[in-house]
């Protein structure tokens, strides 16, 4: 028997199998995967098993993902969601293309007043808007779980503050390396005096068109342990990250104070501030909030759907932190790549395995219909994810990554392979195109394949020329 058949012969007995790698409640992935019938890989198999959950994407070696039958929680370049600076400058971006359209929410209405300090103009525009007194936050770009943020009132209390961090930098790089501030929401909407915001989901999916997303239609409220004090900038007021509360000493005994289901938030809303807001409605929470969420996930999602390098089979399962004030706007605050698993309290034992349950749901039910027919729509009813549809007013540019990987250490996905070629499919929906997308897109789709045709045939070309 042959290498390759060998080879295709374990591929198609591990298909169904799955391989979890990492922390961060490794066990509730290995639960949710369990309720499919896969078998748990605790060693990955020669060619790889179906269902690949790695914690942390630099782990991963990109270079033996097989997108022809395997699914990864991971998409190559997700840190144009998860790194605040490019989001910003995503979002940015979108707002200059679409702010004549009719359904467009102005970036001023649901992202704070930001800079980027390593921008010079930036920083130039931060120092005029600047006013002594005026509440300020300074956040890491790239780090999650409340790292390095502080807040400021004082121009000279930042650059001290940097100048401690910049001690552990390289000595090539500035002090605003990576830095970005943003205006501090002063009133924040409060529960029983406490600051909270609220953890929702966003749910990428790679197909080799396109990338499907949805918006998680619940959540979860994060409250801090003491009581809200503009003239204390103590960390455990005002940052209500888990990763930061649990470091109190108080923690233990405090923890089921700091989690809150949306359905306990709307009662308490109903009970105590929608009284003093006669023009809201009872049950805001549950029949407004939702809506006003999606809408700034949809513009998310429209301004890095142009970003994300598409290769089917890898997803993303991200973490949304919102604020509202005491107006109820809605403050995006920033998106996490890897969103924490563990609970803490009992109101994250109610929403987390729910929502990662119905996100993996979708994820395997639309790739086996995608890569069974090429027919993904109608998805199975779900109440927890809204799908978020494609727009044509914005010029997506996909295009076809190279990976390669230079760490003997990473994970190879498949091990006995030796490359993984991706196969490109047929247009995303083929029985009744005209149900879900205009011609336009169906055109555009078309272009890019026979762009990826020639693309093939250049390369084929220059190969011969190289020979020759």
């Amino acid at each position: 028997m042959s290498r390759k058949v060998n080879i295709d012969l374990h591929v198609n007995s591990k298909i169904n199998g799955y391989y979890v790698s990492g922390k961060n409640n490794s066990q509730l992935v290995c639960n949710q995967l369990n309720a499919f019938a896969f078998n748990r890989y605790e060693n990955l198999p020669i060619g790889g098993v179906k269902f690949n959950w790695i914690t942390r994407s630099i782990d991963i070696d990109w270079s033996t993902f097989d997108s022809n039958f395997q699914i990864l929680n991971h998409i190559y370049n997700e840190k144009h969601l998860s790194n605040k600076g490019l989001l910003v400058n995503n979002l940015r971006n979108y707002d200059r293309h679409i702010r004549k359209l009719d359904d467009y929410l102005p970036l001023n209405r649901f992202l704070p007043e930001t800079y980027l300090l390593d921008n010079i103009t930036d920083r130039i525009n931060f120092k005029k808007a600047f006013e002594n007194n005026s509440i300020w936050i300074c956040k890491p770009v790239g780090l999650s779980c409340g790292r390095e943020i502080f807040i400021f009132r004082d121009e000279n209390q930042l650059e001290n503050i940097l100048n401690e961090y910049h001690k552990n930098l390289s000595s090539y790089s500035t002090i605003y390396y990576n830095r970005l501030v943003q205006k501090y929401i002063e009133k924040p909407l409060l529960i029983n005096k406490h600051k909270f915001d609220i953890r929702t989901y966003f749910l990428c999916i790679c197909l080799s068109n396109d990338i499907l997303c949805f918006a998680c239609q619940t959540g979860y409220l994060r409250l801090s342990m003491y009581e809200y004090d503009l003239d204390n900038f103590n960390k455990f007021i005002h940052l209500t990250n888990q990763s930061i509360q649990r470091k109190n000493q108080d923690f233990s005994s405090m923890n089921n104070h700091t989690g809150m289901t949306m359905e306990e938030f709307n009662e308490y809303f109903n009970e105590f501030i929608q009284p003093d807001m006669s023009h809201i409605n009872k049950d805001w929470v549950i029949n407004e909030l939702p809506e006003r969420i999606t809408k700034i996930l949809n513009q998310v999602a429209y301004s890095i759907r142009n970003k994300l390098v598409i290769r089917e089979g890898c997803f993303g399962f991200y973490g949304v932190d919102i604020l509202i004030d005491d107006k109820l706007n809605c403050w995006l605050l920033e998106i996490n790549s890897g969103p924490t698993l563990d609970m803490t309290n009992t109101a994250l034992e109610k929403v987390i395995p729910m929502c990662l349950s119905a996100a993996i749901n979708i994820v395997i039910e639309t790739l086996e219909k995608y890569r069974s027919s090429g027919v993904i729509f109608p998805l199975a009813e779900s109440n927890l994810l809204k799908y978020l549809p494609l727009s044509n007013n914005f010029d997506q540019t996909h295009h076809i990554p190279t990976f390669t990987s230079f760490n003997n250490h990473l994970i190879n996905l498949t091990p006995g392979v030796f490359t993984s070629i991706h196969r490109y499919r047929r247009p995303l929906f083929s029985s009744n195109p005209h149900k879900y997308v205009d011609k336009a897109l169906i055109q555009k789709t078309r272009s890019k394949l026979s762009r990826e045709h020639l693309s093939h045939q250049l390369t084929k070309l220059i190969q011969i020329n190289n020979k020759s």
